[in-house]
């Protein structure tokens, strides 16, 4: 047997610790990733001429609920 396997036992607080950490710095990873990912579509899908059209249905969207909702506004 590897001595690898020998040292397993970890104590609670350091496992706890290690994983507390590990979730931190994947949150991070995936928040940054995400922000980079968005950005750089929004930066292409700018260049291609695609925002202006999305943007003119979500302006018909908001305006549509607008007139419809149920307060009257």
């Amino acid at each position: 047997m590897s001595d690898k396997h020998l040292l397993v036992e970890k104590s609670l607080k350091k496992i706890m610790v290690n994983n507390f950490v590990g979730g931190i710095a994947w949150g991070l990873g995936v928040t940054i990733g995400a922000s980079l990912l968005l950005g750089i579509l929004g930066y292409f899908a700018s260049n291609i001429g695609i925002v202006p059209v999305v943007g003119k249905f979500v302006q018909e969207l908001l305006l549509f609920l607008a007139e419809n909702s149920p307060t009257g506004r």
